[in-house]
């Protein structure tokens, strides 16, 4: 209309704006969203916080599923509760050497038979956590897994002996393909780290904002369903490459969660573990 000046809307622009605003920096907003988020994961197996261990003041016997689906863990030794820099959120502190948690092989842990009840484009499993190295590069160190070694091998998440998160699954509890992410780690910082299984597809692993890595070879149809105990940081079966370490955040799902997801699940928390974006 002559003599008014139309001001046409960016909604791109908006979009950006409006999440860097609501992302970024901004400890007390992700605070805030990190129990619903996670609690609302698309196929969603278990989520532990890491800000508890036991009931009582002085109990240390176990690690408790927030996500009220019961996957609860026993604990070996004393693996000791902590608060991380925001002050916000908690995590459990592993002194590599003989803490961890523990349950006796459990259907709820196993990926074979969940194709029933997930559509096929989302077929899969994802797991994911914030993870903190205090000392022992060098040795492999585990987050999560079912590995019972031989033939009894599911999946683990771990550090390996040339401190690269790796990703690892087999389809008959022997056979093993891998994807590792291709920057060493280092101690003192905290890492968001998620890794993802898709049937018959691929196998990828995430660290903080970079570039994936994928490994698209030889993938099997499902995860074998091993025997092994479910552990986290070690492996149960021995014991051993204990994490020397803290864990915050930790959780698994029985879908292949898509990328942007992940990339969510990064970018709302990164502001609760000294990550600007």
């Amino acid at each position: 209309m002559p003599g008014y000046a139309i001001q046409q809307q960016n909604e791109q622009l908006i979009s950006l704006l409006s999440a860097r605003f609501r992302l970024l920096d901004n400890p007390a907003h992700a605070w805030g969203d990190v129990f619903s988020m996670y609690k609302s994961l698309p196929g969603l197996v278990s989520f532990w916080s890491c800000s508890s261990t036991g009931l009582a003041p002085t109990d240390v016997t176990g690690l408790f599923d927030d996500s009220g689906k019961g996957l609860n863990l026993g604990a070996n030794s004393v693996p000791m509760i902590g608060i991380n820099e925001s002050g916000l959120l908690g995590y459990i502190a592993f002194d590599g050497t003989d803490d961890y948690f523990f349950r006796t092989d459990a259907a709820a842990a196993d990926i074979s038979g969940a194709e029933s009840v997930v559509e096929t484009a989302y077929r899969g499993m994802t797991i994911g956590a914030w993870v903190y190295f205090s000392g022992g590069l060098g040795p492999a160190q585990q987050i999560i897994g079912k590995d019972g070694l031989g033939a009894n091998r599911s999946y683990i998440l771990y550090k390996s002996s040339s401190d690269l998160f790796t990703w690892l699954v087999t389809g008959n509890g022997t056979t093993v393909i891998e994807a590792a992410h291709t920057t060493p780690v280092t101690t003192g910082q905290w890492y968001f780290v998620a890794c993802r299984f898709i049937a018959s597809t691929e196998i990828r692993i995430w660290v903080d904002s970079a570039d994936s890595v994928v490994n698209t070879i030889s993938v099997p149809a499902s995860i074998f369903n091993s025997t092994a105990q479910l552990s986290i940081a070690a492996r149960s079966v021995t014991p051993d490459i204990f994490l020397n370490g803290r864990l915050s955040l930790l959780w698994m799902t029985k879908t292949a969660l898509p990328e942007a997801s992940i990339r969510t699940l990064y970018n709302f928390t990164a502001p609760l573990f000294g990550h600007t974006l």
